[in-house]
């Protein structure tokens, strides 16, 4: 029901996209969350989660980051999955390593989409980078000391959102559990 309604706001140009000022960067989003509503619904609302916490958490360390930048990356961040069979991405089972290798595609996929429609660098990597890790064991093994601030962070809130949301293999972590991760 949440979903629905969320979704039914959003795609009318009624959700409150706070950060984004530029009406045709609104109709942009729309657009894109639209597509990836139609592959995987779960995935609109989890991005405009992510877009959120994004957005508080590079106001709560003081980042430099646009606020509009970071709230477009984070709530694009998944766009990609577009490109996925849906039978990859509502996988009630471990991903076989084959299926894995064509889920990590999502960031380049993403990046690639975007990158048409004239998003900013920022915005561009946010989508490529959200997955990688300080230790380089992300998806594309980038060393931490070249990943960028707002990618980060989005990996930071893509996490938890994930932790604390069911998902179709595993129930939910509490909040403070997720937290201590």
């Amino acid at each position: 029901m949440f979903l629905n309604f969320s979704i039914a706001k959003l795609l009318k140009n009624e959700y409150p996209l706070y950060y984004v000022g530029d009406q045709d960067l609104k109709y942009r989003i729309n657009y894109y969350l639209s597509l990836l509503d139609k592959i995987t619904p779960s995935s609109t609302v989890h991005s405009i989660n992510v877009a959120n916490y994004a957005v508080g958490f590079s106001e709560f360390i003081n980042s430099n980051i646009c606020k509009e930048e970071m709230y477009t990356g984070a709530v694009l961040h998944d766009i990609g999955k577009i490109t996925i069979e849906k039978n990859i991405l509502e996988a009630k089972r471990t991903l076989t390593e084959a299926e894995m290798e064509k889920l990590k595609t999502h960031i380049s996929a993403g990046k690639f989409l975007l990158e048409n429609d004239s998003f900013s660098l920022g915005v561009l990597d946010i989508v490529y980078f959200h997955h990688e890790r300080d230790d380089g064991n992300g998806y594309l093994k980038i060393p931490g000391s070249q990943i960028p601030l707002g990618a980060k962070i989005v990996a930071i809130c893509d996490t938890f959102d994930a932790l604390t949301a069911d998902r179709p293999y595993r129930s939910k972590t509490d909040i403070n559990t997720a937290l201590k991760i």
